[in-house]
């Protein structure tokens, strides 16, 4: 199969008119000139400024692409939109909240195979997470010792967006709310035969804009896959 880029760096965003230009200095800082890559933002309905600073972006960068949807869908739904839309060999999924470094996100990029998923973990050894709920960390980390276990998948963070993988056909998953649609894109891609490596990352969270998984949004979507 012919790829027109090399990866397609798929950016979800509700309200993100403070993060979108850091996001891509991001991108940007981590990527090598030698990648071919498009940047494909999928907006949720944001009712703040986002989809006209994501219009301003593109007309001075013409790898930038946007994806409108007319109502609130979900996560999922904007990440299989992106999916769809996308020419490149390997998805990026990356958030728009700038939470992990520069450095990291190279690491990702570059440990790119047609064998892997490569996802940036928050639970390894040398992994840091940095200003966020303890109550939330520790029910994610109970959440993904049980799906490890259960499915038999060699990963610590399978309920984690950051990940680069090769673009995946017939992926449809039942939930599309976070963190239930990567539950189930892991177990996709553990069946496909893929090697999931991890590497640690320093996970700071969000300076702007408001978070979208709150404790309570991850214990329903949780929940939601285990009662489908």
């Amino acid at each position: 199969m012919n790829f027109k880029y090399d990866i397609s760096i798929l950016i979800p965003t509700i309200n993100e008119e403070d993060n979108v230009g850091s996001v891509l200095n991001l991108i940007k800082k981590s990527t090598s000139i030698n990648i071919k890559k498009e940047i494909i933002f999928i907006d949720d309905n944001s009712s703040d400024k986002t989809i006209e600073k994501i219009n301003i972006l593109k007309k001075k960068n013409k790898l930038i692409k946007l994806i409108k949807s007319k109502k609130r869908l979900g996560l999922g739904h904007a990440i299989n939109q992106g999916i769809k839309k996308s020419s490149g060999k390997y998805i990026l999924c990356l958030d728009c909240d700038c939470a992990v470094s520069s450095s990291d996100l190279k690491r990702i990029i570059d440990l790119r195979s047609e064998n892997s998923v490569v996802i940036g973990s928050r639970y390894l050894k040398n992994s840091k997470i940095i200003n966020c709920s303890k109550i939330k960390i520790f029910l994610s980390r109970m959440v993904n010792v049980f799906i490890a276990f259960y499915y038999n998948i060699d990963g610590k963070d399978l309920t984690q967006s950051l990940r680069i993988f090769p673009k995946p056909n017939g992926f449809k998953p039942n939930n599309l709310t976070h963190p239930a649609y990567f539950i189930e894109m892991s177990i996709f891609l553990n069946k496909r035969k893929l090697i999931f490596r991890e590497i640690p990352v320093f996970y700071n969270n969000r300076i702007a804009g408001l978070t979208k998984n709150s404790t309570f949004n991850l214990l329903k979507s949780t929940l939601s896959f285990f009662i489908k």
